[in-house]
């Protein structure tokens, strides 16, 4: 990941069909890495705004940092405060594959709706495609 605050800035948006399913619209628009400034949210607000017209907020949170509990209170404020405080929310814990027992049950306890998957060894990726897709599905578009 890029050493900065934002690894990406500019939203990427691509079609992706699930399987045996309708295709949807995919916008990656910001990834937190730290503390996220005010300032920065105030300059990023119109990227930011991309996740207010989601149907869908795939919130992915780093299972393997110590902060991971404090990250997901962050960025849902940061949600709060842009408006999308009624966005649909699906919460993934990656790297589950490195992080610590203690804390991905720690997470799993908050969290209990999360999926728990690992990008590198693909463990839960089936799960998180029929979340999404029961998710989509529940959003009658």
């Amino acid at each position: 990941m890029a050493d900065a605050l934002f690894a990406t800035l500019d939203p990427t948006v691509r079609r992706v069909r699930l399987p045996d399913g309708p295709e949807y619209t995919l916008t990656d628009t910001v990834c937190f890495v730290r503390h996220l400034p005010h300032q920065l949210v105030d300059a990023f607000r119109s990227t930011l705004e991309e996740v207010v017209q989601a149907d869908l907020v795939l919130h992915v949170v780093d299972a393997s940092a110590p902060d991971a509990l404090a990250q997901v209170t962050t960025v849902r404020g940061v949600l709060y405060e842009i408006g999308a405080r009624d966005a649909h929310e699906l919460l993934v814990l990656n790297k589950v594959d490195i992080a610590p027992p203690e804390w991905l049950a720690a997470l799993r306890a908050a969290y209990p709706d999360a999926v728990a998957v690992s990008a590198v060894t693909g463990e839960g990726i089936e799960e998180l495609r029929r979340a999404i897709a029961t998710a989509l599905d529940g959003t009658g578009r």
